[in-house]
């Protein structure tokens, strides 16, 4: 019986970049003052300052930032995401334990001044900035509309009057988002749940537009019930909401993280492989179709992978990249906006520095092309019985330039054979890899 060896190749495939054509609807009806698929545009590629102002009170005047594991926003880390090519922020916030008593529930104005400071170094760093009301949503307002109905709304709605009137005289590049990822526990079902939320809506689109400066063309984003749009449903109420309230200023959003068994790699689902691909594809273009051709814009305020709340490495690496190529690239064609949810898991906050930079390079490669993979980045030998392996490129129209070595360039008909889109690596060359220790790996990097 043979004994063997896991060896890993992984094979790093550089892009060739195509900027993706999007089309946008013609101008709105009613003539706005500026065009929202424009503006929404002008926001791709977003960012997520995570569980920042989020948390909950431990009894201190102000929670401190600190409480998710990151250290205090700067304006240096603000200024970093900017010059890391993304173009909108979205900053969320709870106010459940920063609120006075009722009915006023007058926002800790210590704690409104620092979120001030934050929204002013991005507004300065010419980021476009959404804010919300974050964990709100179950901290009080899930239970809250069902069980305690009236003194809910009027939490909700005091919120909002006084943000509506202290950020009046912002620009328009600030934006707000009624709720985040709204739910209901307790109602009577989805039509229950969903009313809820349109009365909600109805309250704060009626505050902000009610109130002075700015407020009458700021952009307001409207979430489907959970903020989900696998179900039809979702999709189609928040569409006649927003119809009906036929505001040219008015932005949709939804949250996406992946298929569900392969976000968390459970149940066989451990590739990024045709179901998952199927899962981005039906449920972008459903908001596409809904939304983008009727000129609403579709933010997606929160994208990644339910297994980074473990830790990032939970997908195997060469399918995580996988996944961001072909989900980022797909957005894109579709207009979709994407923000990227970063809790501190992906750009460190105290050495401003991506923790994975392979990570980065193909978010960012995507942003403006399709980038090359192949069917796995894993080649795994038997000990002693080493032969040519085959991998199949997806070259995505891409050209194959090269195939390395570390820095070493490996020759073709040698070293490997390629045949159209099929590259076999010799066994002469994976016998050169081999180590009598289990689990060695080694590198192939690809010029594409």
């Amino acid at each position: 019986m043979w004994k063997t060896s896991k060896w890993m190749l992984s094979i790093i495939l550089l892009v060739g970049f195509v900027m993706p054509t999007i089309g946008f609807a013609e101008e709105n009806k009613a003539t706005p003052e500026y065009d929202i698929m424009q503006y929404a545009n002008e926001m791709q590629p977003g960012w997520n300052l995570g569980n920042t102002f989020d948390g909950f009170d431990t009894g201190k005047v102000v929670l401190d930032e600190t409480a998710w594991g990151n250290p205090r926003v700067t304006k240096e880390l603000i200024t970093e995401i900017k010059d890391q090519g993304f173009n909108s922020i979205r900053i969320p916030i709870t106010f459940d334990t920063r609120l006075g008593q009722a009915p006023e529930y007058t926002i800790n104005p210590e704690f409104l001044s620092r979120v001030d400071q934050v929204v002013n170094w991005a507004l300065d760093a010419d980021l476009k900035v959404m804010i919300n009301i974050h964990h709100d949503s179950w901290s009080w307002v899930a239970e809250g509309m069902p069980s305690d109905h009236e003194n809910t709304v009027t939490k909700f709605n005091a919120i909002w009057t006084q943000l509506a009137k202290h950020y009046k005289d912002y620009s328009t590049d600030l934006m707000f988002e009624s709720l985040n990822e709204p739910q209901f526990w307790g109602s009577g079902g989805d039509v229950e749940s969903q009313a809820f939320l349109n009365e909600l809506n109805d309250s704060f689109y009626q505050i902000v537009r009610g109130s002075e400066g700015l407020n009458d063309i700021r952009p307001l984003v409207i979430p489907t019930l959970h903020t989900n749009f696998e179900e039809q449903k979702h999709v189609d109420n928040l569409y006649d909401w927003i119809s009906q309230i036929n505001d040219p200023y008015l932005i949709s959003t939804v949250h996406y993280y992946s298929f569900w068994p392969f976000s968390v790699n459970l149940d066989g689902y451990s590739t990024f492989e045709e179901t998952s691909m199927k899962h981005i594809s039906e449920n972008f273009d459903r908001v596409y179709n809904k939304f983008v051709k009727n000129d609403i814009p579709v933010v997606i305020g929160e994208f990644g992978l339910l297994g980074f709340d473990e830790n990032t490495g939970t997908i195997q690496q060469g399918e995580k990249l996988k996944f961001f190529e072909y989900m980022i690239n797909y957005a894109e064609e579709k207009g979709l906006i994407h923000m990227l949810w970063d809790n501190g898991q992906h750009f460190n906050r105290s050495t401003l520095e991506w923790n994975d930079p392979q990570l980065y390079n193909m978010m960012a490669a995507s942003w403006e092309g399709r980038s090359s993979t192949a069917d796995t980045d894993f080649v795994f030998l038997k000990k002693g019985e080493v032969t040519d392996v085959k991998r199949v490129l997806n070259l995505n129209g891409n050209e194959f330039v090269s195939l390395k070595l570390g820095e070493k360039n490996l020759v073709e008909g040698e070293d490997y054979v390629l045949e159209g889109k099929h590259l076999t690596l010799k066994a002469s060359l994976l016998s050169q890899l081999i180590s009598t220790e289990l689990g060695e790996m080694s590198c192939i990097n690809s010029n594409i």
